[in-house]
């Protein structure tokens, strides 16, 4: 599997305009060593299902895997303020428990069809994957700033890194597509059975 690395357009994420078809991406589902984050960002207009709107842990600024059945995923996204101090809390205390469960979906437009439509790129599907935060001697692959960020006037929103590793033992599906038609699920994590 080649990489995939999409930057995401957090303005179009939070307030729609219907003129521009950037890729916008978000992390519907986040569990940190037990803990759940509620998604508080609410009221965001849905990229394909244009009736419904969505409601988000976070606006995803950027996303890169490097296409390995044990690479990490590397996401950068957006959180509010209460989020941001579960995270903290989280990092400030020794962290016993590095399991993470996330569910995310990227969304990119297919110019081949007129008028663009969405359609999504990258994402878990309608559940969550489970693995691991890098974490070695030298750094913990999770981070949060402590002040919100100066692109975005209101709401307060705060940057969070997360390298995630697959949980050992077990595959899980990932999904990916470069248009309408075109999808493909990948494999990501390695099996007990095939160590």
């Amino acid at each position: 599997m080649r990489p995939i690395e999409y930057k995401c357009d957090v303005y179009q994420a939070l307030s729609w305009r219907r003129d521009i078809r950037p890729t916008v991406g978000y992390v519907n589902v986040l569990n940190i060593g037990g803990t759940d984050f509620i998604p508080s960002i609410d009221h965001l207009w849905h990229p394909i299902a244009k009736e419904e709107s969505l409601n988000v842990v976070g606006v995803m600024d950027k996303v890169y895997w490097d296409g390995g059945a044990s690479d990490p995923i590397n996401i950068s996204f957006l959180v509010d303020a209460a989020t941001q101090v579960g995270i903290s809390n989280i990092l400030y205390r020794a962290i016993g428990n590095t399991l993470i469960s996330i569910e995310f979906h990227v969304f990119s437009a297919d110019a081949e069809i007129s008028p663009p439509a969405y359609y999504p790129s990258f994402w878990t599907h309608q559940s969550s994957i489970n693995g691991i935060i890098q974490l070695n001697e030298i750094a913990l692959g999770m981070n949060i700033e402590i002040d919100n960020s100066p692109s975005i006037y209101s709401p307060s929103l705060f940057s969070c890194q997360l390298a995630i590793f697959p949980a050992p033992g077990f595959m899980q599906p990932l999904f990916a597509a470069n248009s309408l038609t075109s999808r493909t699920a990948v494999a990501w994590g390695v099996n007990n059975a095939n160590f």
